[in-house]
Parts: structure tokens; sequence; C-alpha cells
């Protein structure tokens, strides 16, 4: 068991969804968030939709996913972009990693994690975590600061990008 300290706005749906988001790379609309990862690699989207469309007709692709979302998650992996579907903000994200980012703790006891966490979360400006990851069984042991919470969870991580 350890002990980490997150900053969100959802804590729940974090936990639910157990996996962190790069910051700022999200979009409610999936095309935009691909096409502003793609567009610098020489991808251009509406020639890779048209691509699928004309060229792949008569193939599995369109036979059996014939919609553009499925067109996009695809594309999405094609290119090693792992993305994923916040429901609580309703946006497409690039994911960053499994577990959730945060701030690793040193305390033992909840009760020490509970005053070292009110302590990071008084002194953190940027709320984006620390290199480590929150893994295996997330729990809330408190909030320590609007919306700040101390974390238990299995185990640290270093995090490992996706």
């Amino acid at each position: 068991m350890a002990y980490a300290l997150r900053f969100s706005p959802n804590i729940h749906g974090d936990i639910s969804r157990n996996w962190s988001a790069w910051m700022g790379l999200r979009d409610k609309d999936l095309w935009s968030l691909l096409e502003d990862q793609l567009l610098p690699h020489g991808v251009d989207m509406d020639e890779e939709w048209e691509r699928y469309q004309d060229e792949d007709y008569e193939t599995w692709w369109l036979r059996d996913h014939n919609d553009r979302q499925a067109f996009l998650e695809h594309l999405a992996g094609e290119h090693d972009i792992p993305v994923g579907f916040d429901e609580h903000s309703g946006e497409w994200c690039i994911i960053h990693h499994e577990g959730l980012s945060a701030y690793e703790l040193d305390a033992i006891t909840e009760a020490e994690a509970i005053i070292e966490g009110r302590e990071m979360a008084g002194r953190i400006g940027l709320p984006s975590g620390d290199g480590i990851a929150a893994t295996g069984n997330i729990r809330i042991v408190a909030e320590v600061a609007e919306g700040w919470y101390v974390l238990e969870c299995d185990e640290i991580d270093s995090v490992a990008t996706l």
C-alpha cells in the first residue's frame, strides 16, 4: 500500500477510468484531436478518409465499420496514438499512461498522508504529477484542499508512456 496526492476536478471519474491523459491534448471531436497530432507528420485526414471510402470499399474496413468514429479509432491505432474517451468531460484524450498521475507521499499511515498531502497541495503550482502513477486499487483517503486528494493505492509506478 502507498499514498499519493492528485489534483482532479472529477476524482471519481479518474479512478473509474484509471488512465491519465496528456495535459491539453483533448478535444470534443476525435477528428480534430487526431488532425492536430497527424498533420505535422504529413498525414492528411481528408485524404485518409477518402482512401478508406474509395479504395477499401469492398474490403473488411467499410463493410464492417462503415462509420467515421470507427475509422478514426482505427487511424489512431494505425499511427500508434493511444486515445480514450473521458465520459465526465465528454472529450477525447491522448492517453499518457495507465494509472493516475500523482505526487508520491512518504507517509506510512492515513493520518500522516493527510498531513503531508495538505502541506504538499499548498506548495505545488502545476497539478500534473511528478513522473509517477498511482496504480492498482485506488481509494480516496481525503480531499485535503480544493480539488486535491490523498489517494491510497496498491503501488506507485514510474510513468511509462503508452
